[in-house]
């Protein structure tokens, strides 16, 4: 308070002081450089006139022999420079300029002052002369003599002269100036002082009650107008002490719950900028704090801004759902707003129903799929059974065959219900991983002398790549479950005589990629997106033939991620698929101790 106070009274005085000197400064240089110019104009007017009447007389010879000594003569008198011109504008006179270089000046008949002098019979000009190479003031007066002769008496003076007398005031007027404003700033600084004494000390004693939590009562030491103003700033302190510790306890209490709450909450003002914000609706909406006090539609994508600017213009309590993309994922919230009681801002409530909308989804398609798939071998057992109720049954060839068609949908059935259970069992978790090192090639060939019967029928060849020495971190029965299902889809659905290999290689950070290719027609590109997931076929049909279920790439995918991996599938050149998983990479147990090894399948 003390030093704003006498910091602005000095920045004023010398604002003032300032603003006078550079008025008086700037006003006293132009006037008396005016004059001076005037005053010396009038002397030189004089002279030219005095030197022009010497050159009336007819028998003067306007020669540069006669002129210009008399020119010197004239210019010397009057202390300036003098110059002849006689009416063609040749110089045959000057008192600055040798007899022998007159001959070497230009042609004055074109300058300013000799002009006006011929058509007015005085002229005056300020310019540069080319000749002495400075600013000079010309006079010049004409002549006209009873021979009929006519000439122009011209004097001049440089400028610099009146550019050294503006110096000096300048100068002077500098020190002056400053001289002024030491004794302002002195006289204003001790007025200052003494004026604001009593304030300091008020301001000084609200300052300390305002940085300690117990504020002291300023004590009262006269009745005056300084007395009554610290009485008001008593009371005014138990007022604030009692609002602020309400409010503390009510912004303590709404921050407490702002924090828990699972929804989202952005309040919002009459023009539905954003003022506040919990860490739930953060994110959800993806907000920060360069969000604050912007409109609450410029952090949504135009298809979700037209329900909510819909709703907001209502102003009326309502909900719409948004479609929001988060990192490459869908989320759907619940958006609903409700105006305050005094109708100048809305609170608007974001629910995430993501999950719900997923579930449902998920609880939709499962029902469909399976509803499907189903439906194909109850039917076939419904028909056979009705067919052999109905007297197929003593027929004894078309009896097998009916026979041995339901055994195989009731196998199908069976297939695709324990299929099912599995996939369920995973994705609820039901299903175990035990983490241990895991030797990726036994797997490798545990499953092939599994398939080799099947793919000896269908002339299918297997060759294991996988170097023995090579060890994983993984779920020993799942990964061979894995490998199970790209090894039996491969033998399914490749043409006879093709070839199936297995190969691993590293894959950064400290990962194996285990691939599995074959060189049959290969799969369309457009299907890769789609054939993890449930019952989906790239060739129905066929599938259905091969007593293929769509379910077998689901569950590989899924126990992949509970390994801690990925899974995809990629074409190969110049024909075939190749389906890969990673695994977390395991140096070899040979190399280290069995201490290691498990330390470090603790760690992981």
């Amino acid at each position: 308070m003390k030093l704003r106070v006498r910091g602005k009274l000095f920045l004023l005085s010398l604002l003032l002081i300032v603003a006078v000197v550079l008025s008086v400064g700037f006003y006293l240089e132009y006037a008396l450089r005016e004059w001076l110019v005037d005053r010396v104009t009038d002397e030189l007017i004089s002279h030219a006139r005095m030197g022009r009447n010497q050159l009336l007389n007819p028998a003067l010879p306007l020669r540069a022999e006669e002129m210009d000594p008399m020119a010197d003569a004239i210019g010397h008198a009057a202390g300036a420079r003098a110059t002849i011109v006689v009416e063609s504008g040749v110089v045959v006179g000057d008192s600055e300029i040798p007899l022998d270089k007159l001959s070497q000046l230009d042609n004055h008949a074109g300058r300013p002052e000799i002009i006006r002098a011929f058509a007015d019979g005085v002229g005056v000009s300020q310019r540069y002369s080319k000749t002495l190479r400075t600013n000079m003031i010309y006079v010049a007066a004409r002549f006209d003599r009873t021979d009929g002769r006519r000439g122009v008496m011209r004097m001049a003076l440089p400028l610099k002269t009146f550019r050294e007398i503006s110096w000096r005031l300048r100068l002077t007027l500098a020190v002056a100036g400053l001289m002024g404003l030491i004794i302002a700033v002195s006289v204003s600084g001790l007025a200052a002082h003494f004026s604001t004494r009593r304030f300091r000390q008020l301001a000084a004693h609200v300052v300390q009650s305002a940085s300690t939590p117990q504020r002291n009562r300023l004590e009262v030491r006269s009745q005056d107008e300084i007395g009554w103003l610290a009485g008001t700033f008593n009371e005014m302190a138990d007022e604030v002490d009692t609002a602020l510790s309400s409010l503390t306890a009510e912004r303590d209490r709404l921050a407490a719950v702002l924090e828990g709450m699972a929804e989202g909450v952005v309040v919002l003002d009459a023009e539905h900028r954003i003022t506040l914000f919990n860490p739930s609706a953060r994110d959800i909406l993806g907000l920060g704090q360069m969000c604050l006090h912007q409109p609450v539609e410029n952090v949504l994508d135009e298809d979700d801004q037209a329900p909510l600017l819909e709703l907001l213009e209502s102003e009326l309590v309502g909900h719409v759902e948004l479609n929001l993309e988060r990192d490459g994922q869908a989320r759907w919230i619940l958006a609903q707003l409700t105006p305050t009681a005094s109708g100048h801002s809305a609170i608007l409530t974001l629910h995430d129903v993501s999950d719900l909308r997923r579930q449902e989804k998920i609880r939709q398609d499962f029902v469909a799929n399976v509803s499907h798939e189903l439906r194909t071998p109850v039917s076939i057992l419904q028909a056979n059974a009705e067919t052999l109720v109905s007297g197929a049954i003593e027929d004894r060839v078309y009896g097998r065959k009916l026979a041995e068609a339901m055994e195989r949908n009731a196998a199908r059935l069976a297939d695709i219900i324990s299929k099912l259970l599995d996939l369920s069992r995973i994705e609820s978790d039901g299903y175990v991983i035990r983490m241990e090192a895991v030797n990726i090639s036994a797997c490798v060939e545990h499953v092939i002398e599994t398939l080799k019967p099947i793919a000896s029928e269908r002339s299918v060849f297997f060759r294991n790549r996988v170097e023995a020495q090579n060890y994983a971190v993984g779920d020993r029965e799942a990964i061979e479950e894995i490998l199970s299902n790209l090894l039996g889809n491969a033998v399914k659905y490749i043409p006879p005589g093709s070839q199936v290999t297995v190969l691993m290689r590293p894959s950064p950070p400290h990962h194996w990629r285990v691939m599995v290719t074959d060189n049959g027609p290969g799969i369309d590109p457009i299907h890769f997106d789609r054939l993890f997931e449930r019952f989906y076929r790239v060739d129905k049909g066929r599938a259905r033939e091969m007593g293929g279920t769509g379910l077998g790439l689901s569950i590989v995918k899924r126990l992949v991620i509970k390994l801690g991996g990925e899974v995809g599938v990629e074409g190969v050149k110049p024909n075939g698929v190749c389906f890969w998983f990673t695994l977390r990479r395991l140096e070899t147990p040979a190399k280290r101790s069995a201490d290691d090894v498990d330390e470090e399948l603790i760690s992981i």
